[in-house]
């Protein structure tokens, strides 16, 4: 007997994947996948390393065939991607909110001191090492996890300036990109 529980629409879930009453109708509910599954993926990549995890192993890590995988992420490094998204707290369709107090310096103070959730900081030491010689490696990549994390804190960073510059606590000759170069390094 499958032990489980019954789903909003009938079917019994077992972890992640949905049993689905007609003969050969299997998925994996992705919102589940990405919740509990990241945490096996992220040993892999740490142990191994990018290049020589395999999606086979990510697969079996994972507990579901590669066929699923593949029907949400279009290759290794989409899924590395979000997986390091996920471990840095941020998303893949969205950044943090703006931050206005009204005072600029506590705005930037709040931006530049953002940590990620304490609780990924194992998995984030693990693969940090790792995530930066594959980005050296491979530049469309590391594009990406630049535009995906780096430049989020920039763009927020570059609203507040723009607004201290709008109320005139900021002097209007600033020039926001050396500005950024200095706060952000």
């Amino acid at each position: 007997a499958l032990i489980g529980r019954r789903g909003h629409s009938g079917h019994r879930v077992l972890n992640d994947v949905v049993q689905c009453r007609s003969r050969d109708a299997q998925r994996v509910h992705f919102g589940q996948f990405a919740r509990q599954r990241k945490d096996p993926v992220c040993a892999l990549f740490g142990e191994r390393g990018i290049e020589a995890t395999s999606m086979d192993a990510i697969a079996q890590a994972s507990g579901v065939s590669k066929a699923t995988i593949y029907n949400h992420w279009a290759d290794k490094e989409a899924l590395l991607l979000e997986v390091m998204l996920w471990v840095n707290g941020l998303t893949l369709t969205g950044e943090p909110e703006d931050v206005d107090t009204g005072d600029i310096g506590r705005d930037i103070a709040t931006v530049l001191t953002r940590r990620p959730p304490e609780k990924f900081e194992a998995a984030r030491e693990r693969l940090m090492p790792t995530l930066v010689a594959y980005s050296a490696t491979h530049a469309e990549f590391g594009k990406q996890w630049r535009h995906s994390v780096m430049e989020p804190p920039r763009r927020r960073l570059r609203r507040i300036l723009d607004r201290g510059i709008e109320r005139g606590e900021l002097d209007p000759k600033l020039d926001i990109e050396t500005a950024l170069a200095l706060l952000l390094g």
